[in-house]
């Protein structure tokens, strides 16, 4: 249900398209400590995971900074494609732990295989303790409900908070967590992407 995904260019594209809607938004605001006027300050990352025929763009990292002079303080929206300095796609560090089967070794084989990566058991490891560890202690997900008992399972528990599946459930998913994927000044507060999805 899920695992096309991870191959879907038209669906990283969409992640793509929301990602600059998002930055548009925060463009029409004003810096959030002097008030002063964002200027464009994109900068390239190096997203792994990520199908071939994606957006020529993808790879850009949507950041503002302020114009005024003794500020300059910057500011990365939140993003449905990166999860924070990951290198990897945030469509791989969630739906890596849907492969079956069950250990770790076999997972790292399966999608490996799938992507052409080389990805590796510790780096598998470091991101199932920002799930259960990291993102159960943040504001974001404190302010859920039932928080306390979805926290056991992240992130599959992440996806099964919705009605929807596949897909819509994924976007979903990377939208209640889009305070956790921003810069600092952004980091962990209320974010509400105004889109019709």
């Amino acid at each position: 249900m899920y695992h096309p995904l991870l191959t879907d260019a038209r669906f990283h594209n969409s992640l793509f398209a929301l990602d600059r809607l998002i930055a548009e938004q925060v463009r029409q605001t004003q810096c959030r400590l002097c008030h002063g006027n964002l200027h464009q300050s994109h900068f390239p990352r190096k997203p792994r995971g990520v199908p071939e025929d994606t957006h020529p763009d993808y790879s850009i990292r949507f950041s503002y900074c302020c114009g005024t002079e003794g500020c300059r303080k910057r500011f990365t929206p939140p993003s449905m494609r990166f999860l924070s300095r990951k290198v990897y796609s945030s469509v791989v560090i969630i739906l890596i732990f849907l492969l079956k089967p069950e250990t770790d070794d076999s997972r790292i084989e399966t999608f490996n295989t799938l992507l052409g990566t080389t990805l590796s058991v510790e780096t598998l490891r470091r991101w199932r303790h920002f799930w259960t560890k990291d993102i159960p202690q943040t504001h974001t997900w404190k302010r859920l409900p039932l928080h306390q008992i979805l926290s056991q399972a992240l992130p599959m528990s992440l996806l099964s908070l919705f009605q929807a599946t596949g897909k819509q459930s994924l976007i979903m998913g990377l939208k209640l967590i889009l305070p956790l994927t921003a810069g600092i000044h952004l980091f962990d507060v209320p974010f509400h992407l105004n889109d019709r999805k």
